[in-house]
């Protein structure tokens, strides 16, 4: 038998085992539910089953001293001490005991006993003079316990809770006692229906916080779009460091203007603290990206907005956040408008390049057809002439590549020169200028950037002055300083404009194209970066100079420097 309840232990350790490594095997939404369920039906359990004890020996003592108060009552009738000196219960009496029995729920007997505990009267219908189990104490006045009564119709002792109290006169004599009981069977019977009753009432309060408790995770999982907390959370990471790998900026806010998300792209463009949380703060109190408020009220996006954060220029896109087209917040779109200009201006030094060399190709063309024709025509004479012109600004160009050692620049100083001849202009380089290969002041995209735009403009300005037009450029760079002049004598400017050329947008020219006003503005933004200084004297009529000067150095010059200088 023991060796059988062992194997019945091991079997349900085995059983139970199994259920929770399921569980811990399950999603964390049914481990939840799950624990939150066996916690539901423990906890109410054993609060059900405090609540259901207490209850039932409360109505125990209720029905005792229902029977003790019955049994006082009875012994201070009159007709009953009337009936135990006669020894004989009247009609009356019986009529009066058996309407208080029929009458009470929760009495079942009322007996009278003799001293003798000969039975006067019982409801139960036990014959007279039967002898009734009981021994009364004298020195208490009531008593209760259990006792049996008679036997039922099959013969089996029927056992009652009563209470018992003396009848005496007035001096004290006993005369008898008065049983009042309860069934046994009837207490029994009360106590499963209370039970009954509490056993609905957990059922029904297991079911409904088992239903509540689905209904709630029901209602989170689907608010995490079906994903198990711990993925939801490794996604949310995972977002988190795309957002934050981004080289745009982002700053969102909610409806209350406290930051929501804050990358670290946008911390690094604004100069912020690196390590520090700024979610949950108010946009007010950094006092950085403000359109976001005005985006958060009027609901309406603003782009391309320029601002500026210390040494950083910034694009800033400021677009409202809708839920079923509400405005639930605001987000700001950052970009760096340094790192866009600086790629503007290097596209825009290889377009002066290129366009260098298309003028450079195109001009050689012409050149060698020139001399074709002259060959053909059997013109040899002109045609050694022609040479010999021809040589003459080839020597001009040696001087250009002598003196500009800086590749790149010499083939854009060259390309402009043939650009200006197709003009009817001359380029001229001054023959003290001097540009190493390597300059510490700007780089060679820069240089590209400045000569290029100079050069053109001059070329535009001269090309329709009513005598020859001429160019000198000079461009010279040693330990103290680089200098760059560029002197026409072209159309010149106006003085009430000399002060606005250098504005994004602004252009003389007549023909409106999007590409005016940017040039003169991108060598502006080159030199105030640089810290250097830019001149303009110009005269209408007589031409224009522009002189450039910068004595701040990007780099001292070294080998190290100067391998990492890029080629152009």
């Amino acid at each position: 038998m023991f060796v059988n309840f062992l194997k019945f232990c091991k079997f349900c350790k085995l059983k139970i085992l199994r259920f929770f490594s399921r569980i811990k095997a399950g999603p964390l939404f049914f481990q939840i539910f799950i624990v939150n369920a066996a916690i539901s039906i423990v906890t109410i359990s054993l609060v059900s089953i405090i609540i259901l004890s207490t209850n039932l020996e409360r109505t125990k003592n209720i029905l005792i001293s229902n029977c003790e108060n019955m049994a006082n009552s009875l012994a201070e009738n009159y007709i009953i001490y009337d009936a135990l000196v006669s020894k004989m219960a009247t009609t009356k009496l019986i009529s009066y005991l058996d309407n208080i029995v029929k009458n009470s729920s929760t009495i079942d007997s009322i007996t009278i006993i003799d001293t003798r505990r000969i039975c006067l009267y019982h409801y139960a219908g036990i014959p007279e003079e039967t002898e009734i189990p009981i021994l009364p104490l004298n020195n208490k006045k009531i008593q209760t316990q259990i006792i049996e009564i008679g036997k039922d119709r099959k013969g089996r002792p029927v056992k009652q809770l009563c209470s018992f109290v003396s009848i005496k006169t007035e001096s004290g004599v006993i005369y008898g006692y008065a049983i009042v009981g309860i069934s046994l069977k009837t207490l029994h019977l009360l106590n499963q229906s209370y039970i009954l009753r509490y056993f609905l009432i957990v059922l029904a309060t297991i079911f409904t916080t088992i239903s509540t408790s689905y209904f709630i995770f029901s209602k989170i999982r689907k608010s995490l779009m079906g994903y198990e907390p711990e993925s939801f959370a490794k996604l949310f990471s995972r977002k988190t460091k795309i957002l934050d790998n981004l080289e745009e900026g982002l700053i969102s806010i909610d409806l209350a203007g406290n930051i929501t998300v804050c990358t670290e792209s946008a911390k690094k463009l604004f100069n912020l603290k690196k390590n520090e949380n700024y979610e949950g703060r108010s946009l007010k109190e950094l006092n950085i990206c403000m359109n976001l408020i005005s985006v958060l009220e009027s609901g309406i996006a603003e782009h391309n907005i320029p601002q500026s954060a210390g040494k950083n220029s910034l694009i800033i896109n400021f677009v409202p956040l809708k839920e079923y087209d509400n405005v639930i917040g605001a987000v700001a779109i950052i970009r760096n408008h340094t790192t866009l200009k600086n790629m503007a201006e290097e596209l825009t030094g290889f377009r002066f390049v290129v366009e260098a060399l298309r003028s450079n190709m195109h001009n050689f063309k012409n050149e060698m057809h020139i001399l074709l024709g002259m060959l053909q025509l059997e013109e040899y004479q002109l045609a050694m002439d022609y040479i010999t012109h021809f040589n003459s600004l080839q020597t001009s160009q040696n001087a250009v590549i002598k003196n500009i050692q800086n590749k790149t620049i010499a083939a854009l100083i060259l390309g402009k020169t043939n650009e200006a001849k197709e003009q009817g202009v001359d380029l001229l380089l001054e023959k003290s200028s001097f540009l190493e290969r390597h300059n510490s002041y700007l780089s060679t995209s820069q240089l590209t950037v400045i000569l290029g735009n100079l050069l053109e403009n001059s070329i535009e300005a001269t090309k329709s002055a009513k005598m020859a037009g001429e160019i000198k450029l000079f461009i010279n760079s040693d330990d103290s300083c680089l200098r760059i002049n560029v002197d026409d004598n072209g159309c010149g400017v106006p003085a009430e404009i000399q002060d606005r050329i250098f504005e994004r947008g602004f252009s003389t020219k007549t023909e409106k194209k999007e590409n005016h006003g940017i040039g003169l503005d991108s060598v502006n933004t080159i030199i105030k970066n640089c810290k250097g200084i830019i001149e303009i004297d110009s005269a209408v009529g007589e031409g224009t100079s522009i002189s450039i000067r910068i004595n701040q150095k990007r780099w001292v010059s070294s080998p190290e420097n100067i391998a990492g200088e890029k080629e152009q």
